[in-house]
């Protein structure tokens, strides 16, 4: 699902927007995002995941980028490669996703939630979530998006390529 915040905004007022959000978000203390490949030797799952994304989402990627040109011609494709990231505000790779939120949990709350009875950990997941799953998306959007340019050399191909093969309609 788009990010409603987003959705509705002209391209010109989006990069005001991703700032705001930017310092809203819960920064994690050891700087690394939880469900992103952290190491070098991770970079080619970083970059599956980028390019299955991009692959899934071809035809509102092509629209997207006609759509800031047409505004903005001049803006590199890899910045808009994040922009579309953070507007989308879907997780490159959902399991993933889903794991390091679960284990963030579990960290959060400091408890082996095996050992605790499982109503009273349902409670504890519940309110965690209630207060908490929205900063933690926003700040895995936001990673994401700076992980492109861990791929910026690799990706632009990719990313071009996909442009190639759906041409955005007419405006």
């Amino acid at each position: 699902m788009p990010d409603p915040m987003l959705q509705d905004l002209p391209p010109s007022a989006i990069a005001g927007t991703l700032q705001t959000r930017k310092t809203r978000a819960i920064i994690y203390s050891d700087q690394e995002s939880p469900c992103m490949p952290a190491s070098e030797s991770d970079k080619d799952e970083l970059l599956r995941q980028i390019d299955r994304y991009f692959r899934q989402h071809a035809e509102a990627w092509a629209a997207f980028v006609s759509e800031f040109l047409a505004v903005s011609p001049d803006l590199p494709l890899l910045a808009l490669a994040k922009f579309f990231v953070i507007r989308s505000n879907q997780p490159f790779d959902m399991n993933a996703y889903m794991r390091a939120q679960a284990e963030h949990i579990r960290r959060a709350l400091e408890a082996d939630l095996e050992k605790i009875p499982p109503s009273e950990r349902q409670k504890l997941v519940a309110d965690w979530l209630r207060s908490n799953a929205q900063s933690h998306r926003d700040q895995i959007i936001l990673d994401q998006a700076r992980h492109i340019d861990d791929c910026a050399d690799e990706i632009e191909p990719i990313l071009r390529e996909i442009l190639g093969e759906h041409p955005s309609p007419p405006t």
